[in-house]
């Protein structure tokens, strides 16, 4: 399993990274917001879903996005 998420990650993420200017169509909804730590440092974030609409990006863009978005969790 590990094997397979490392390869997806290669091929999803070739530069170690996504940026913001990958994935316009998504920011620009102002959909999902990180609003810093709590007290054990555990990153929070607020998601909207009543702001998230079918962008002209397609599911790839999203797929991108939502990357972008979770990643910094991964860590704890």
């Amino acid at each position: 399993m590990l094997l397979r998420y490392l390869k997806w990650r290669r091929d999803f993420v070739p530069h170690g990274s996504i940026s913001l200017l990958e994935t316009p169509n998504e920011v620009a909804q102002n959909n999902m917001f990180l609003q810093g730590s709590d007290k054990k440092g555990r990153p929070i974030t607020v998601i909207l879903g009543a702001r998230h609409f079918q962008s002209k990006g397609g599911l790839e863009e999203f797929k991108r996005f939502s990357a972008l978005e979770v990643y910094p969790f991964c860590r704890y």
